[in-house]
């Protein structure tokens, strides 16, 4: 009860985001990640069913919905969230 750490507000704002009526209408941008924790994509998951539209933009050569890629693959951080 009485510490509060990052994973605390990211919880938080994932159950805080569907009463936002803010972001009903709003178009959320999300770039310059590699990789999101569980948490974020719990928050990710509530603002894709909240929010006008998102859009995440992830460096990648080719994305790779169909396979796991290579392990030596330059942009493989991004293209597992891809294929995941």
């Amino acid at each position: 009860g009485k510490y509060v750490d990052s994973e605390d507000y990211f919880h938080l704002l994932a159950e805080k985001i569907s009463a936002s009526g803010y972001l009903q209408q709003a178009e959320i941008y999300i770039d310059g990640f590699y990789s999101f924790s569980p948490q974020e994509y719990q928050i990710i998951q509530e603002l894709a069913t909240h929010c006008k539209r998102v859009t995440i933009a992830l460096t990648t050569d080719r994305p790779s919905f169909a396979t796991v890629p290579d392990e030596l693959d330059l942009f493989r951080a991004s293209n597992e969230i891809c294929s995941t």
